[in-house]
């Protein structure tokens, strides 16, 4: 058998032609699902950095609180005396003022509102600062508590037993240094 230059040449040529195949292959099945993965990422990329930039500006316009805890505490309770829920939930932390927006709806249409008003002022009374970090800070107090059933989110109910119960009520100090309602 005779091996000649247009013989080696032809095996090369095929070969190339063959690699060519095989990574044109590849790439077909390979490389538009990496293109639309780099395209989804960047989309959701620019998508996250416009909620932030929207979640920023609504932070920054966010000027509801006091300069101290007990002040924005004050002006939450004066809120709920006058029976605004609408601006008593606008003290809390925002990710929460739609939440505490219905649960004081709810309070006050239940007739419960003078009731919360009470126990809440009675709390700031008693109250005990606890531990401060920069821009948390804790008060916990006493509530004396009857018995009570109370219906979970799961529609079970549960009865809680009469006695002292300690409560927590936090505050997170916001971008434009007023202090919100974190826990309550």
């Amino acid at each position: 058998m005779v091996i000649t230059v247009k013989k080696v040449a032809l095996a090369f040529v095929g070969i190339m032609v063959g690699l060519v195949l095989v990574t044109g292959l590849f790439l077909a099945t390979k490389w538009p699902k990496s293109l639309y993965d780099s395209f989804r990422y960047a989309q959701n990329q620019r998508k996250l950095m416009q909620a932030i930039k929207e979640a920023d500006e609504l932070m920054k316009n966010d000027t509801y609180g006091g300069e101290s805890p007990e002040e924005t505490f004050a002006m939450f309770l004066n809120a709920l005396k006058a029976g605004d829920t609408n601006l008593a939930s606008k003290y809390f932390v925002l990710s929460k003022q739609d939440e505490w927006k219905g649960n004081l709806e709810k309070v006050k249409n239940g007739g419960q509102l003078p009731g919360m008003i009470e126990d809440l002022t009675k709390a700031s009374q008693t109250w005990q600062r606890g531990e401060e970090n920069p821009g948390i800070l804790f008060y916990r107090y006493d509530a004396r508590e009857e018995e009570q059933t109370v219906e979970l989110s799961n529609g079970t109910q549960t009865t809680f037993p009469a006695g002292v119960y300690q409560q927590t009520i936090t505050f997170l100090k916001n971008i434009n240094n007023r202090w919100k309602i974190s826990q309550l």
